[in-house]
Order: C-alpha cells, then structure tokens, then sequence
C-alpha cells in the first residue's frame, strides 16, 4: 500500500482512533500495581502509526523499524519486554512531574 501514488503513510494497528474497538490498559510507574494507576487506549501499531494517524511528537522521538515488536512478543507473554513506549501530553503530566526524568519504566 505505501507504494501507490498518492499514499502519505500507511499502517497496521490494533484499533482506530472512534472506531468501534478499544483496548485499554492500566499504566503505573510502580511495579504490583502501586502507586497512582491510569487507565489508557493501548495502540499497537509499527513506526507508521504517527505519521499515519496525522500525529505529532512533542518531545522525544518515533519508534524505529528495528523497535517494533510482533503481537506474541508484546502480548503473549506474562512479563513482555517493550523497549519504548508514547505516551500523550495528558498522560505525562499525569505520571511525570519536572524533578522526575522522563526516562522511567511503566507497569501495566
């Protein structure tokens, strides 16, 4: 599909942004389900998904190709390793104070 004239970007995601599926997930920074916990929509997509999705990044930086994880390595598993993940302005001012690096491991 990226090779057709005409096609900005293209991906394969979990779910679309008002479509009629959502998968949601809780997100803490502490480990067994302490501290402060946010319920999110948990995408999972390749590096296409943000400039697919017409997104931008604030801060930080897009997934490489070489990042992405098939769907049994994210999610079959008891304890995936997911080596970086977005989150959205909401969710970081949330989670994330100014003393606090940005640089944290989250708990789902």
């Amino acid at each position: 599909v990226r090779a057709v004239p005409g096609i900005k970007a293209a991906t394969v995601a979990n779910q679309i942004v008002y479509g009629n599926n959502s998968n949601n997930s809780g997100v803490s920074l502490e480990p067994d389900n302490r501290g402060l916990r946010i319920t999110a929509a948990q995408y999972a997509a390749d590096e296409q998904m943000i400039p697919t999705f017409g997104l931008k990044l604030v801060e930080g930086r897009n997934f490489s190709a070489d990042e992405v994880l098939d769907g049994y390595q994210a999610f079959a598993v008891s304890d995936p390793k997911i080596p970086q993940l977005i989150i959205n302005k909401v969710m970081a001012e949330k989670l994330v104070c100014e003393s606090v690096p940005a640089a944290r491991t989250a708990h789902r």
